[in-house]
């Protein structure tokens, strides 16, 4: 009865080129022509119509009377699982019949059929099984762990996790460093994100028992002063996809557990801050940022250093960086782009520096000379000078040759000379020109 209900299943699919070559080949074993008719238990119309009604009952049984293969897709645990998908291969992959409670039927005149399953988008093929009524096939998924430690060995949270099929899937987040999730045995790449960094791995989670293991590393971050000696308070942040803080230096150290990978970290100390790219691994976890000794030097117009000098200097704000001594202030600073300040007797300059390149930065008075003259050129004697700097400052007093001559920072300076009641006031940049005259009406 097979082959004949093989052809009414085949119509019944519209399958009609199959109907046709088990119908040929049931005329040739019953040695009748294409007008003849079987009686009884084989009845049968030799017929050409496209399709044939068969009532659901009956085409239940004809499809039960088929060789046939039932499919199973169970958990790790032996449990039923339902959400995968079967295909089998008679000629071309074809979908089995998803039965919706973990099992699948494959029906085929084949004897054995290539059997591939799909779950959580993980494919498994199994070759050859052997088709026969009753006959069962089974795929089994494995518990896969991915689990997160520390460089103790102790399990850590909370990592998220993903796999790479055709694209990347959702896994999970660690719970008690691992996260859970069932996989048909096959290749995967797995992806771990913790404290903003990552890292990926490729397994095949037939092996370890589906055990797939991250482990972070201690970052150690440092900083010390141009003699190698450890400084605090230091600020370290460090970068992957925005600033995260990753501590405060204590003893001149910082650590923080990360995973392997390229970070940017950022120090800030003194309310400076430098950044550093660099490539963290087991063999490449210290991060080392060193501060420069900066020197500020107030000289004179002969090169002489020459006291007092107070030295700031700018980053967010004006910071102090302190006070000459034997003409020279000194500060440890990371090394980058400053802006520097140096008052002396009440004038300031700036100067804009990259101590990278150059840790010494010079200020330098210039010999500011005032020539005071009366109406009809001739020098005066004893004329007072002052300078304004907010209020008056006194300069000095001219002699005989009406000259009075003072070490000051080159700026923009307003002077006033005055000579009994006369008096008159000037400005210049003593930057340009060093020498102001000053001829009283």
């Amino acid at each position: 009865m097979s082959r004949i209900t093989a052809y009414y299943v085949a119509l019944a699919s519209n399958n009609f080129e199959y109907a046709r070559t088990i119908l040929d080949s049931i005329q040739y074993e019953l040695n009748v022509d294409k007008s003849s008719q079987l009686i009884d238990n084989n009845v049968m119309s030799i017929v050409s119509a496209d399709i044939i009604q068969l009532k659901s009952d009956i085409l239940i049984l004809i499809e039960n009377s088929l060789p046939h293969l039932t499919v199973k897709l169970i958990s790790s645990t032996g449990a039923l699982l339902t959400g995968g998908t079967l295909q089998y291969y008679d000629g071309s992959w074809k979908n089995a019949v998803n039965n919706n409670n973990g099992t699948f039927t494959v029906s085929t005149t084949k004897s054995s059929v290539h059997l591939k399953m799909t779950y959580e988008y993980g494919t498994q093929q199994i070759n050859n099984v052997t088709i026969g009524s009753g006959d069962t096939a089974v795929f089994q998924t494995i518990n896969t762990q991915v689990q997160l430690k520390n460089s103790a060995g102790n399990l850590i949270d909370q990592g998220t996790v993903q796999y790479y099929v055709t694209s990347w899937q959702n896994f999970g987040t660690t719970n008690n460093g691992i996260a859970v999730k069932e996989l048909l045995p096959a290749n995967y790449t797995f992806k771990i994100t913790y404290a903003d960094g990552s890292n990926s791995k490729q397994q095949n989670i037939t092996v370890n028992n589906g055990v797939v293991t991250f482990q972070t590393i201690p970052v150690q971050v440092k900083l010390q002063n141009s003699s190698g000696n450890p400084l605090d308070v230091g600020t370290v942040d460090y970068y992957v996809t925005a600033w995260r803080s990753f501590g405060t230096t204590t003893n001149g150290t910082a650590t923080k557990e990360l995973l392997s990978g390229n970070y940017t970290f950022r120090m800030k100390y003194a309310d400076g801050s430098i950044n550093k790219q660099q490539t963290i691994s087991s063999e490449n976890a210290l991060v080392t940022f060193q501060t420069v000794p900066v020197q500020v030097k107030l000289q004179n117009s002969h090169g002489n250093l020459i006291d007092t000098g107070i030295v700031d200097y700018y980053v967010t704000a004006w910071r102090r960086f302190g006070i000459t001594s034997n003409g020279i202030a000194t500060k440890e600073l990371l090394p980058t782009n400053y802006t520097f300040r140096v008052t002396h007797q009440s004038l300031s300059n700036n100067k804009q520096q990259n101590i990278a390149s150059s840790n010494i930065v010079t200020f330098s008075t210039v010999a500011t000379t005032v020539n005071v003259k009366n109406a009809q050129n001739n020098p005066i004697n004893n004329a007072t000078v002052t300078y304004n700097v907010g209020s008056w400052k006194n300069f000095g007093t001219t002699n005989a040759s009406g000259s009075i001559v003072r070490e000051l920072l080159p700026v923009n300076l307003t002077l006033r000379a005055t000579s009994g009641t006369m008096q008159k006031t000037v400005t210049q940049n003593t930057a340009n020109n060093p020498t102001v005259e000053i001829q009283l009406p």
